[in-house]
């Protein structure tokens, strides 16, 4: 007659041999994350250099239609289409009567119209502000998208600049302050010139992505701590090597069932992606704290939260290689998750530029929650991320 005692040392000598045999691999786990990390880090630059270089996001033509009295707009328009940032997505079309402008905006050959009027500067340096008139057409694309934010980003600039000088010139004028309209316009307009030639300098910094706005050193950390989660999956099919028949018995005679198995598999699982994501944090604390870099900062509750992630991590791999016929099924299937997960969720590659059917795939997994919810316990909030 088998007792519940021996049932629970079968059990747990069973689970401590799996897990011992599992921690074995956490050496090659380690070593392959750093090299998978690279290659993918690098395939990431690769790709970032072609989709610059090349062009691939279609410019927007623009019409611009000025006055001929107003040539120092003409010359304005004309040296900020030479800035790099504007000139990579639209192209300035000059034109000298709206009527023309508005037909091949309608016919298609443009996709947004620009009127400068003849009291430009008047409207300028009057306290009502600038009123321009600025059409659109309805066919939206990526490169629109990107132009239309632009276009948005300069106009906040400049009624944040505005209101900026007229509440100085409120306070000044309640005070009895000297403080001079001219010397507050001086001051705005070599800043923003300065901000306009130093544009191509946040492409360096800073990386616009699915999950948010981060800084290059920060973006690159969490794209290896969410691979380093996701790579040990591949190495848990040495778990599923079957045992003797006469081991299969025993092992069922003292209540060591599929469904008991299957539990304790989780478990180790989700110990060793925690340890993994865990060793991967503390590196990248280490690395700031030596080298002054903005990884990632200390904060013990990360490693609390991880472990939901690690479990549901771990119910996913035991269940594909629970329902796959042999390991080797389950490894590729594996492998196809994790590139899927990366790749579709657009850390790696945007997910505009990926096929139309992996997107409509995105549209429904929404795989960047998982990108995101990974970000948010290493981070904090993410609308505050810098």
């Amino acid at each position: 007659m088998i007792t519940h005692t021996n049932m629970t040392n079968v059990s747990l000598s069973f689970f401590r041999l799996q897990n011992k045999r599992c921690l074995k691999l956490l050496g090659k786990i380690i070593v392959s994350a750093c090299i998978i990390c690279m290659v993918l880090l690098g395939m990431a630059m690769v790709v970032g250099k072609i989709l610059t270089e090349n062009s691939i996001i279609e410019k927007v033509q623009v019409a611009v239609v000025i006055p001929e009295e107003e040539s120092m707009v003409k010359m304005a328009a004309k040296y900020a289409s030479t800035i790099e940032s504007v000139d990579t997505i639209c192209d300035f079309n000059y034109y000298k009567d709206e009527d023309n402008a508005m037909q091949d905006l309608k016919e298609g050959k443009m996709q947004v119209c620009i009127f400068f009027s003849t009291d430009f500067y008047n409207q300028v340096n009057s306290e009502y502000g600038v009123i321009q008139k600025v059409y659109v057409n309805d066919k939206s694309s990526l490169s629109f998208s990107l132009f239309q934010n632009m276009l948005e980003d300069g106009i906040r600039l400049l009624q944040t600049s505005a209101a900026g000088i007229y509440s100085a010139c409120d306070t000044a004028r309640e005070f009895d302050a000297p403080i001079s309209t001219k010397e507050i316009d001086s001051m705005l307009m070599d800043i923003y010139i300065d901000k306009l030639f130093s544009r191509t300098d946040i492409f360096d910094t800073e990386v616009v992505s699915p999950i948010g706005t981060l800084s290059m050193e920060r973006y690159i950390f969490f794209c290896i701590f969410f691979i380093s989660m996701l790579l040990p999956g591949l190495y848990f099919g040495g778990l599923y090597k079957p045992q003797s028949e006469s081991v299969e018995q025993k092992l069922r005679i003292y209540g060591v069932t599929k469904h008991r198995m299957f539990v304790m598999k989780t478990i180790i699982f989700a110990e060793l992606i925690w340890i993994v994501a865990s060793l991967t944090y503390v590196f990248g604390c280490v690395i700031t704290d030596l080298f002054y870099l903005n990884l990632v900062y200390w904060d013990v509750l990360v490693f609390v939260k991880i472990i939901p992630i690690c479990i549901i991590l771990a119910v996913v791999y035991n269940s594909i290689y629970t329902m796959c016929r042999d390991v080797k099924t389950a490894t590729v299937v594996i492998l196809l998750f994790i590139l899927w997960i990366v790749v579709g969720s657009g850390i790696i590659v945007p997910i505009d530029f990926l096929p139309t059917i992996l997107q409509k795939i995105q549209s429904i997994l929404h795989t960047t929650s998982i990108n995101k919810m990974i970000l948010e316990i290493i981070y904090g909030n993410v609308s505050n991320l810098v």
